[in-house]
């Protein structure tokens, strides 16, 4: 990975944000006192399985077909061989996805629209491998965004930022396995409520 430095502009978080989106599917999240920046776990098994009218509140989904790459290649002047530039790859399919019967979002813009490549040619590639890593990381960033969603639910300690759940009986489309990419804990006068926010890079196969 190339030298980020800080600018004087950016803030802290700013700062490990653009570091997280410069490597290939990391993420970044507080827990207590300590920053975690990991590489999302999405291909663990989930923590636990939640039901609408049981443990869910409410459950606000969005399906977004608009974006998504069926590829990505980046291309780099190659300051040792300037005849062969430096190309990166990342086609359907490799996206994080151990379901079966699911298809990733790369794999569904390839069905819908088989034009939607993305080329990238501003970004500073060092070597081929380094070339692949941007365009997986740019091929998942599109994908991510398939199935993104916000849940309230009973109070659920359990439930944080980077831990996988399943949400059933919301439909055929959405009930599946879901990353938490934001929690919020609340204690009120209404009890105590878990808000958190979802995102998956497939769908069952069929529903769209």
């Amino acid at each position: 990975m190339p030298f980020i430095r800080k600018d004087n502009n950016d803030t802290y978080y700013a700062f490990i944000k653009k570091i997280a989106e410069k490597i290939v599917h990391f993420t970044f999240y507080l827990k207590g006192q300590t920053l975690y920046f990991i590489k999302p776990e999405e291909d663990k098994k989930e923590i636990l399985t939640m039901e609408l009218g049981k443990d869910i509140i409410s459950f606000r989904p969005a399906l977004k077909t608009t974006g998504l790459h069926s590829e990505v290649e980046v291309r780099w002047h190659n300051i040792r061989d300037p005849g062969n530039p430096i190309v990166g790859t990342a086609g359907a399919g490799s996206e994080t996805n151990k379901e079966s019967g699911k298809v990733t979002g790369s794999e569904l813009a390839k069905k819908l629209n088989p034009k939607s490549k993305k080329v990238i040619t501003t970004i500073v590639a060092n070597s081929k491998k380094h070339a692949d890593s941007i365009a997986l990381a740019e091929l998942i960033k599109s994908s991510d965004t398939l199935i993104e969603g916000r849940v309230e639910s009973i109070g659920i300690p359990q439930i944080r930022t980077g831990v996988n759940i399943v949400l059933d009986k919301v439909g055929e489309r959405f009930s599946t396995k879901y990353f938490v990419t934001e929690v919020t804990h609340t204690i009120n006068d209404s009890g105590y409520r878990t808000s958190f926010s979802i995102r998956s890079n497939s769908v069952k196969r069929g529903t769209v």
